[in-house]
């Protein structure tokens, strides 16, 4: 006790003992603070001498006992760093992981949009020549209708010329036959107006409907021309008229009929084309739309794997 400070005070000095040995352990301490502490050790243990234990192997074990817990604590830490170390290790390597992933996503989401980008580019420019293809044959359909219409009229108009005029020539062919010069007058001025007519035989009908005379001729005479006309060949001559333009007649309904098939056959074609680039259209169309919508998604699922790269 003569060894302390007047001021100091002791506690029970079985219970300051650790506190002492911790102090005696604490390199920050200075040697004075170091000396102080032995002097209150020495003091708080100079009473347990009769208990068989001497102070000094008292510190020594109860230094022993701290010693085994900081080497117990120690070996903790060191486990717990290694724990920590391994997490930090695996979160690095998924991390790494992770960014190599997201590259490859990347790469492959960039490579997809490009694609779909081009095949979009690709299908619009065969929608607009199905297109074009379309309105071509419609252009040309709508043209062969119009010549169709004005081709058939026009075969209307002279199939019904031929078929008057044979019927003139039917008729005069009969009268001239009967002798009946002035029922003929008619039926042979109807045949020599008929286009068709060779200007050589329109002129030897005209010359001989004006020899058979006109209202209040001399029948006689009329009669007398008529026989010097019909010896000349008039009769042969209408027959061979009334040949040819029967002929001229069935040339001009096979014309007709080559006419219409051709039609009917343009008309199928323009038709087939039209529809079949419709319906490729409406395909293309269909998977143009496919391609916007996974487009759309490739882009957001790009940015979302750029966005997470960046976080």
């Amino acid at each position: 006790r003569q060894l302390l400070p007047a001021a100091v005070s002791l506690p029970k000095r079985t219970c300051c003992l650790p506190r002492v040995a911790a102090n005696l352990l604490n390199p920050t301490k200075s040697r004075g603070e170091h000396l102080l502490t032995m002097r209150v050790a020495l003091a708080l243990t100079g009473g347990v001498a009769a208990t068989g234990v001497s102070p000094i192997q008292k510190v020594l074990e109860m230094l022993q006992d701290m010693m085994a817990k900081g080497k117990a604590e120690m070996q903790a830490e060191q486990v717990e760093f290694a724990k920590a170390k391994q997490f930090c290790d695996n979160i690095s390597a998924q991390k790494k992981a992770s960014i190599a992933d997201s590259d490859e996503k990347i790469e492959a989401l960039t490579a997809e949009t490009g694609k779909l980008s081009s095949d979009m580019n690709d299908l619009n420019d065969e929608i607009k020549h199905l297109d074009e293809t379309a309105d071509a044959a419609e252009m040309d359909l709508d043209q062969a209708k119009k010549l169709r219409k004005q081709e058939h009229a026009a075969y209307i108009d002279q199939h019904k010329e031929y078929v008057e005029s044979l019927d003139a020539l039917e008729r005069a062919i009969a009268v001239l036959k009967k002798k009946n010069f002035a029922m003929a007058q008619g039926a042979l001025i109807q045949v020599a107006e008929f286009a068709p007519v060779p200007q050589q035989a329109r002129a030897t009908l005209t010359a001989f409907v004006s020899m058979l005379g006109k209202d209040g001729a001399d029948t006689d005479a009329a009669d007398s021309t008529a026989n010097d006309f019909q010896a000349g060949g008039i009769v042969e001559m209408l027959k061979g008229l009334k040949d040819k333009f029967r002929s001229q007649l069935r040339d001009l309904e096979k014309e007709e009929l080559n006419s219409k098939h051709s039609f009917e056959m343009l008309s199928a074609d323009a038709n087939d084309k039209v529809a079949r680039a419709k319906s490729q259209r409406e395909g293309k169309a269909g998977l143009t739309q496919k391609k916007a919508g996974r487009l759309a998604v490739a882009k957001g699922e790009l940015q979302d794997e750029e966005d997470d790269k960046s976080a």
